[in-house]
């Protein structure tokens, strides 16, 4: 008997297809954007997406052109606009951009925080960071792209709770930060942990 294998793009498709019919609210969702509203940088561009990560109850992508952008959800600031939405509105609407003009590789949105890895390979977050997780040796919250302290360069970078964990450049070493309660933020590749700005 030979092991069964599973491509990533296979694993991919397979989790879209789970995921897509958990998101519908209605019978004609999901649904594009409505005629009128503005998912454009002007009245006559509108955005297309690289790439794009969902969080909780908000979502971000990285335009062709390298530029960030979250909507949803915004009441720790992880929009990274440089505002808020608190209570129970109904959130950032629209794709805001991302302040601090970088440009990303790759976004990774998660509870209510985001982080990215620029095209210099910079890895940046914002949100809440109440643990640390956006990497920056505080926990205070930030409403726009702090760098992750250490130095280093990172291919990758995801997001969950309130720890982070990336993918360094070029070396693809795995370095992690934030809430440690299950073990989950240390780096223990060569059988040595230690955190990110170690």
């Amino acid at each position: 008997m030979r092991p069964c294998t599973v491509s990533p793009l296979s694993l991919l498709a397979f989790t879209l297809m789970l995921l897509v019919p958990a998101c519908r609210e209605d019978a004609e969702s999901p649904t594009g954007p409505e005629t009128g509203t503005s998912l454009a940088t002007t009245a006559t561009t509108a955005l297309a997406f690289a790439g794009m990560t969902t969080g909780n109850e908000f979502s971000c992508g990285v335009a062709t052109d390298g530029r960030g952008f979250c909507w949803g959800w915004d009441a720790d600031g992880q929009v990274g606009n440089g505002t808020t939405i608190p209570g129970t509105t109904t959130g950032q609407l629209t794709p805001a951009a991302v302040a601090g003009g970088l440009r990303f590789r790759q976004l990774s949105a998660g509870f209510s925080s985001a982080c990215g890895v620029t095209t210099d390979y910079r890895a940046y977050c914002w949100g809440r960071n109440d643990r640390g997780g956006l990497g920056d040796g505080t926990t205070t919250q930030h409403l726009t792209p702090v760098a992750v302290a250490g130095g280093h360069k990172f291919s990758q970078v995801e997001i969950a709770f309130e720890h982070t964990c990336g993918l360094s450049y070029p070396d693809n070493k795995a370095w992690c930060w934030g809430w440690n309660s299950d073990g989950e933020s240390r780096r223990c590749g060569s059988r040595r942990c230690s955190s990110a700005d170690s």
